[in-house]
């Protein structure tokens, strides 16, 4: 690769992982020494976040990665120089052609070559994205684009794919967790001899292979009434036993397989389950003020008060536009994630630059360097300074019920939670 592109891609993966920290600061990468692979790869994750998936993905590997990416990405003459430029190589969908045959066989030959080379390519093998924590069937491309680069080198590459399940805690807010979990690898020489008997139905083997590591290795519910289930319960268990990392995703996990479980065996019950959980999490008092029955979040928001306003009117621009370009845009809602971070990545340090100039210009002597620290303190500052305010205002509806309905609520709450034990027993 041209040595400017090189050192253009370091720069992109160092500003990528470093934003990633700050928009997912509670992230977890489960199986690390898997993503520390050398040699040619095809590295794949499920796709419900748009953009972010790729760049949570790729961002995480020592390797660098090229990506494979929908045609009509390519189809005016700047954007094709971009996304050429930019380490992409271009693949069509049915969705592309309007019906028409597909026209891969440039692309095919682009990929064997970038694979003989031992670089390491990105695809998303469900073939879109949806917001779901839903794994969607998987497209056959990945297997066959990895039997025909190692066919032809005779399966002396080592080619491997190597399957990562992505779990967020939140698709659109900045602050949410953040799990990656490299699953183990699949080596296509394994399958020499089944792919040289029946190509087709070994592909097929392959892709089936590749989405049940992919399954295992992430959040995988039925429906988003399941999600919205599984989440509520969880809640309930993380206020009960609060648990870190890798424990509260295999707990989580572990939950939304006895709730399938339980859907499948005891529909009745499951959809008893639902609508006292709907009932119950539509009141809007959160879930931690039932049990705890209010709190103190009023002295809070009140002693913290100055602080957010000073991290308020720092970032209304490096946050706001963001922000405010991700709602005026009107683009599919999967894509604010992906809006508000690229954005920020060019708004955050501008401004602040912008801002410390200034400063400099008015403020006597160094205080300029105090006021720089101070900018990422008060933007974590405004950030948990929210959560408290979400907390007092559940606290001020809590507070705007009867007696008998708080204790209704109460009860509520034991029944769900013990359920929720005893689904995890």
């Amino acid at each position: 690769m041209n040595p400017i592109l090189r050192f253009l891609y370091f720069l992109f993966k160092v500003t990528v992982r470093t934003g990633a920290r700050i928009y997912y600061p509670d992230t977890v990468v489960l199986n690390r020494e898997r993503l520390r692979f050398k040699g040619p790869a095809l590295l794949v994750s499920n796709h419900p976040n748009t953009l972010m998936d790729v760049l949570n993905t790729a961002a995480k590997v020592d390797e660098q990665v090229f990506f494979l990416a929908n045609a009509g990405l390519f189809s005016t003459p700047f954007t094709n120089w971009l996304f050429n430029t930019l380490y992409c190589i271009p693949i069509q969908r049915p969705a592309d052609t309007g019906g028409k045959p597909l026209q891969n066989d440039e692309a095919f030959a682009r990929c064997d070559a970038f694979l003989a080379g031992g670089g390491t390519l990105y695809i998303a093998p469900e073939g879109g994205s949806e917001m779901e924590r839903r794994l969607r069937p998987l497209k056959t491309g990945t297997a066959r684009i990895g039997f025909s680069a190692e066919s032809k080198a005779d399966y002396a590459l080592g080619l491997i794919i190597q399957p990562v399940g992505l779990s967020y805690g939140s698709f659109l807010h900045c602050g949410g967790r953040l799990v990656v979990n490299a699953a183990e690898p699949i080596r296509f020489a394994d399958f020499r001899e089944a792919y040289e008997k029946d190509p087709q139905g070994t592909v097929r083997d392959v892709t089936t292979l590749l989405e049940n590591r992919l399954r295992d290795s992430l959040i995988d519910t039925t429906d988003a009434t399941e999600d919205g289930l599984a989440r509520g319960l969880e809640s309930m268990l993380q206020h009960e036993e609060p648990l870190k990392g890798e424990a509260r995703f295999r707990r989580e996990k572990e939950l939304t397989v006895r709730l399938a479980d339980l859907h499948k065996a005891q529909p009745d019950a499951y959809a008893d389950l639902l609508e006292r959980a709907a009932v119950y999490f539509a009141s809007g008092v959160r879930d931690i003020t039932v049990k705890n029955g209010g709190g103190g979040h009023i002295v809070a928001a009140i002693a913290g008060f100055l602080p957010f306003l000073y991290g308020y009117l720092n970032h209304i621009l490096p946050i706001g536009i963001p922000k405010w370009l991700a709602k005026k845009l009107n683009i599919y809602i999967g894509y604010t994630s992906t809006v508000k971070f690229a954005l920020g990545a060019l708004t955050v340090p501008l401004f602040y630059w912008l801002q410390t100039r200034l400063a400099a210009a008015y403020l006597p002597g160094y205080w300029w360097i105090v006021y720089l620290t101070s900018l990422p303190l008060s933007a974590w500052w405004l950030w948990r300074y929210n959560k408290i305010l979400r907390l007092w205002r559940s606290e001020r509806k809590w507070r705007g019920l009867s007696g008998g309905e708080r204790e209704k609520m109460k009860a509520t709450r034991e029944d769900l939670a013990g359920l929720a034990r005893r689904l995890m027993d």
